[in-house]
């Protein structure tokens, strides 16, 4: 921080352990803050130092119990030694002589500046001091310009002065804006200071509250930057969906879409569930977080560890019907236990139709063999039609109520042909899938129908059947 300062407002920033004590605010508080009959208004150009004071004087020393103001140089690029102070039209001015430069030293912005007291013989300020643009703290501050036997002065002696150094450690509270321009502020709070960090309206987070040791801890901090993050103490988190947290963060990846990553700590959700763990963001959903090793208190008090949902074995288009459906962890663990039992359920079911559908195969190749015998029934369980069967053995293959149907005789000879109706064979194959879905085991009825068709398909069923005396005698494809 020293070094930065130094570039920007070329004077050099020493940080002192200050003890600010309510004592020294009283006695500040009870001083005579009358002025001396002889005491002047005075603008000093420290050019040495690049740096403006201004104050009332008496004696070659800044009165006690007085306000001063001291601005840095922050403007332009040159020194203030190419500067003079000039009165012109009653108001004070910089003004550089070969570009005939005049500034309003009214429209330059304080570095530092408040009341102005000693103590211990130490130089103090109690006001507003501005490090850097951005950062704005309150509180008591040493401020001095020279230094002797460990006594620190602010002399108004602009020729002797070479450097100024600030004190920051007596600071009561501040205001600071981050990087990514979020607006940051806090207070002293025991050895250290508090920090809130406000997030914009589109963001996922509402703020962030740490602490911090010191407060050149926060130059250029970003909560993007993991290095910054480190400085911080343990974290609290409040999201915009009202869930909160409170651990380790670090920063998040470029293409995560989020402004932080959670570490490790005590997630609460809005919904009532606490983990307690290792954190990485859950499947398919960008708004709950997961813990595979921790303990999670679900909203009804039951208790799970580690990683609860490994023992489903889920597709993904499951796992997202679940998350998208779900509000919260709750939720999610009752909907993956209803699917599992429901999954449990089909399999069952779908064992049970196929248990049924072997026992009524067998069923019919026992009635067929019985009725047939074993070298015709073995050709009507296969679908087959050979010239010598029966009509009664023919139907068994091909419903009769498939073809159109003439009689004839010839020579004493009954002549019966069956001719394939497309239509005739579409209603009855409607008329059997009703039948089956009425009996109401839907798979049940599925494979019945596929029974009753057949393992071959229905391209294969013949055009026409000749049947001499109930006997086959002609295929026709």
């Amino acid at each position: 921080m020293e070094e930065n300062i130094m570039k920007t407002h070329q004077f050099l920033l020493s940080f002192f352990l200050l003890v600010c004590s309510s004592a020294i605010a009283s006695v500040l508080l009870a001083q005579d803050s009358k002025l001396p009959e002889k005491a002047k208004l005075e603008t000093i150009l420290y050019q040495d130092a690049d740096m403006i004071g201004v104050g009332y004087v008496y004696k070659k020393q800044f009165v006690e119990n007085q306000h001063v103001t001291f601005i840095s140089k922050s403007f332009r690029d040159k020194h203030f030694s190419s500067y003079r102070i000039k009165e012109k039209n009653g108001q004070t001015y910089l003004h550089e002589r070969k570009s005939n430069t005049w500034v309003d030293l009214s429209s330059l912005k304080p570095f530092i500046n408040g009341i102005y007291f000693t103590r211990n013989d130490t130089s103090y300020i109690k006001g507003i001091v501005n490090p850097y643009d951005g950062f704005v703290c309150e509180g008591i501050f040493i401020f001095c310009n020279s230094k002797h036997n460990n006594k620190y002065f602010l002399s108004p002696l602009a020729k002797e002065t070479q450097k100024f150094s600030l004190g920051m450690s007596g600071a009561t509270s501040y205001q600071l804006t981050i990087k990514e321009g979020y607006k940051a502020y806090g207070k002293s709070l025991g050895d250290g200071y508090s920090l809130k960090i406000d997030f914009p309206d589109k963001s996922k987070i509402l703020t962030l509250e740490s602490r911090v040791v010191k407060l050149n801890d926060l130059e250029g901090f970003s909560i993007s930057d993991a290095d910054c993050l480190k400085k911080l103490e343990s974290v609290k988190i409040k999201f915009a969906n009202g869930d909160s947290f409170s651990g380790t963060v670090t920063s998040a990846s470029a293409f995560s879409g989020e402004e932080l990553r959670l570490l490790r700590g005590k997630y609460t959700y809005s919904t009532g569930e606490e983990v307690i763990g290792e954190y990485s963001k859950i499947r398919y959903d960008d708004g709950i977080i997961y813990v595979p090793k921790g303990i999670i208190t679900f909203s009804d008090g039951v208790v799970a560890s580690n990683d609860w949902l490994r023992k489903y074995n889920f597709t993904s288009k499951e796992w997202k019907q679940i998350y998208d459906s779900c509000n919260g962890l709750t939720e999610i663990r009752d909907m993956a236990a209803q699917l599992e039992l429901k999954k449990q359920q089909e399999k069952i079911a779908e064992q049970r139709a196929e248990q049924l559908k072997r026992k009524k195969e067998e069923e019919q190749r026992r009635n067929i063999i019985s009725r047939y015998g074993e070298y015709y029934g073995a050709l009507i369980i296969k679908k087959k039609l050979v010239p010598g069967m029966s009509q009664a053995m023919v139907n068994e293959v091909w419903s009769k109520d498939f073809f159109d149907c003439s009689i004839s005789t010839s020579s004493g000879r009954r002549i019966e042909v069956w001719t394939l109706n497309n239509d005739k064979m579409q209603i009855k194959i409607a008329s059997e899938a009703n039948k089956a879905d009425k009996s109401g085991e839907t798979a049940v009825a599925a494979m019945l129908l596929m029974n009753f068709l057949g393992s071959t398909s229905l391209s294969s069923v013949p055009n026409m059947l000749v049947f001499m005396n109930d006997k086959l005698t002609d295929i026709y494809k």
